[in-house]
């Protein structure tokens, strides 16, 4: 059984207002979708439908004062065109979206994931649990008004997104592991970064789930 892999991702929304619009990519039944969202005004915010929040994380310096949520859910494969974000009434600064997907089996599974932030130059990725092998790690990070951060070390990046005010998003990826430890990037802005570290595995059912006994007589 082969390790989750990256897939795409979709196209980032920018708003200022109280909502927020992204675009999915082409997705498939039970591929992991993770929705990233940027808010600026400490508004509550809401997804559509369906997502699960994962980590929340506050940025530590900068006025307005940032908060990154991580979503995430498994596709049914209807997932299409444009969705929307919402925050509650009177943000006016920077509220952002940006979805990443990883494809799998059809048990493809989160194992754990960890948050941090910092106004660092280093960016740190905090260590996440690792139960066995075949594991993929994803590696988030929202870098504020600071432009790209480097590629953390045996990592893939695979998604980079700036806004209008320089606040870039990023995904990267290290497939097939079997542990994991804390790793780091540098570029972190002195306004502040939020980072996120997912492990993803490819479960197994539970036993006799989906099957079904006979007796013949």
């Amino acid at each position: 059984m082969a390790a989750p892999s990256y897939k795409a991702k979709g196209t980032i929304g920018e708003s200022t207002g109280n909502t927020v619009l992204f675009d999915y990519p082409a997705v498939d039944a039970n591929d992991m979708l993770f929705l990233v969202v940027l808010e600026s005004d400490l508004k509550a915010v809401t997804p559509a439908a369906g997502w699960t929040l994962r980590q929340k994380q506050f940025v530590p310096s900068g006025s307005p004062v940032y908060a990154v949520y991580l979503y995430s859910k498994l596709a049914t494969g209807s997932e299409t065109g444009t969705e929307s974000v919402s925050r509650t009434s009177g943000g006016v600064n920077t509220f952002a979206a940006q979805l990443y997907s990883y494809e799998g089996d059809a048990y493809l599974s989160i194992e754990s994931s960890s948050k941090n932030s910092n106004t660092s130059d280093t960016v740190t990725f905090s260590a996440v649990t690792v139960g066995g092998t075949e594991r993929t790690l994803s590696a988030i990070v929202v870098n504020v008004f600071g432009g790209a951060v480097t590629t953390p070390t045996g990592y893939t990046e695979h998604a980079t997104d700036t806004l209008t005010d320089s606040t870039v998003f990023e995904c990267n990826t290290k497939a097939n592991v079997s542990s994991d430890g804390a790793v780091t990037a540098t570029g972190g802005s002195a306004s502040g970064w939020a980072a996120f570290h997912i492990s993803l595995y490819n479960n197994t059912p539970v036993p006799g789930s989906g099957t079904r006994s006979f007796i013949v007589n």
